[in-house]
């Protein structure tokens, strides 16, 4: 059950340490992230300000997140590992000798990334829903449903497949 409490609060601390590593990366190198580098920018200039406003905090790092994984990503000659979220998931498998995580650990961060990806959804999800009367949660979840479903286009689909 992907919305269940942790049942320790030291939890989740671990669950948001890969996201936060995430954001971190994003803020320190410019990525080539179509209409979303300017919340980056936005984010990062709220964060420069010492901005408490927890409501666009939460908001620039959910619409931040949903372009990120709404992107089809592709190789380019800037970025061999195109999107940010796998490139980042790379670097945090790496060890501090240079070697690299076990299977085992590397899972462990995916499934991190994944408890994340559930919430920003299912927050997206409600919110077409109730931005729109012709919009149900069941229309708003079927048009959003190849972004976050296994074996649709979405980060991680081909390393999720290569698991089975």
């Amino acid at each position: 059950m992907p919305f269940h409490k942790h049942m320790h609060d030291s939890s989740m601390k671990k669950y948001v340490h890969p996201i936060i590593c995430f954001f971190t990366m994003l803020l320190h190198d410019l990525w080539f992230l179509p209409d979303a580098n300017m919340e980056i920018t936005k984010l990062d200039d709220m964060l420069q300000a010492g901005s408490l406003n927890q409501s666009q905090l939460v908001q620039h790092i959910h619409t931040i997140l949903l372009k990120v994984w709404m992107t089809p990503w592709s190789k380019n000659k800037f970025h061999i590992i195109p999107d940010p979220m796998e490139s980042c998931l790379a670097l945090l498998t790496l060890n501090h000798d240079s070697s690299f995580k076990a299977p085992k650990e590397v899972t462990t961060l995916i499934a991190k990334f994944e408890y994340c990806m559930h919430p920003t959804f299912l927050r997206e999800i409600r919110a077409c829903a109730s931005s729109d009367p012709e919009v149900d949660k069941v229309d708003a979840c079927d048009s959003l449903q190849p972004w976050f479903m296994e074996k649709n286009y979405l980060t991680f689909a081909h390393l999720w497949s290569l698991q089975h």
